[in-house]
């Protein structure tokens, strides 16, 4: 299952690069006088997935990963934002937008609060336990 998690977390991750570099325009949705960014939502789900699949990758037999790892995934992914924002700089349509970085960062925390916590340190590990009983 390891090398499933390890396929799509490749897959996403090619997927964000390519994205992050294909010249693109925003898209407003205009209701009742406010508007909305489907670009910030993307952004969150783009990276809430990114971080989801390398919990599922690295988590070992009891759903568990280091802490120091955790905090480098952290780092890592939100290194990895920032440079594809730094290089849309350089893509016409695109430009660097904090407002994204905050985006794929809560996208990024959110994976951990729900992936991690509950879903794998909560309900897996349960799940886990009453199958050896």
């Amino acid at each position: 299952m390891k090398k499933i998690w390890l396929i799509l977390f490749i897959i996403w991750t090619l997927l964000i690069i390519l994205l992050s570099v294909m010249p693109y325009s925003k898209e407003v949705v205009s209701k009742n006088g406010s508007s909305f960014r489907w670009d910030y939502l993307e952004h969150f789900l783009a990276y809430f997935a990114f971080a989801s699949l390398y919990i599922l990758w690295r988590s070992d037999r009891n759903f568990s990963i280091r802490k120091l790892e955790l905090f480098l995934m952290f780092v890592v992914i939100i290194s990895f934002s920032l440079l594809t924002e730094y290089i849309q700089l350089h893509v016409p349509g695109r430009t660097f937008n904090y407002i994204d970085v905050a985006y794929n960062f809560v996208g990024v925390l959110g994976s951990f609060l729900i992936v991690y916590v509950y879903l794998i340190r909560y309900y897996m590990r349960r799940k886990h336990s009453v199958i050896e009983i």
